[in-house]
């Protein structure tokens, strides 16, 4: 294989320093001055690589979801119906959704999210791409009605392990995890099964 273009190169390099320049001073504070600086060239080199500033913050957003889109999508591939609920629950309740270098890149993306119309638009996308990954997973596993119901546990799952991971950057207890886990199993063992006959 040939070596990555200096193109390649500079531009993951740029990326990964608005990423940090996020983390560090929010999206309202990551001017292209500050990227530039902290990516060790010039504003100019900055737009040649990567464009304006909206398209650099789409390419950090892209690189911050791709592995979670990634493992979801080889996850979906697992033909096993129990052993691909349990990777799934595995990657949302384990250690790929807990705290990491990431975890704060994500939350200044949302906190930024709130006053940047098109910032907000696209994050939106990316955890609505999340969810669909997770409810075609779960489709296959309903019948008749309770396909409907896939739509909605694949949200709640989603919320359950978002909420988890935040919670989980506060050091709240460990059990909570197992809990959050075992509340997402149940919603999709309950999916799985398909609607009960009305009880008289």
């Amino acid at each position: 294989m040939g070596r990555p273009s200096l193109e390649t190169v500079r531009t993951a390099q740029i990326v990964a320093a608005a990423s940090r320049v996020v983390v560090a001073f929010g999206v309202n504070g990551a001017t292209l001055e500050r990227i530039a600086a902290e990516a060790g060239f010039r504003r100019g080199h900055v737009r040649h690589y990567v464009g304006n500033r909206a398209e650099l913050l789409d390419r950090v957003v892209d690189a911050a979801i791709e592995p979670y889109q990634s493992r979801i999508r080889e996850i979906a591939r697992i033909e096993d119906r129990e052993e691909r609920m349990r990777a799934l629950l595995d990657h949302l309740f384990g250690r790929d959704w807990g705290p990491g270098e990431d975890s704060a890149l994500f939350a200044a993306l949302l906190l930024g999210a709130q006053q940047d119309p098109r910032l907000r638009e696209r994050m939106r996308a990316v955890y609505e791409e999340v969810r669909l990954d997770i409810e075609k997973m779960l489709k296959p596993d309903a019948d008749g009605t309770a396909r409907n119901g896939a739509r909605s546990v694949a949200y709640a799952v989603l919320c359950l392990a978002y909420g988890n991971s935040v919670m989980t950057g506060l050091s709240v207890a460990k059990p909570g995890a197992s809990m959050a886990r075992e509340a997402a199993a149940v919603a999709v063992a309950a999916l799985a099964a398909g609607p009960r006959p009305d009880r008289k």
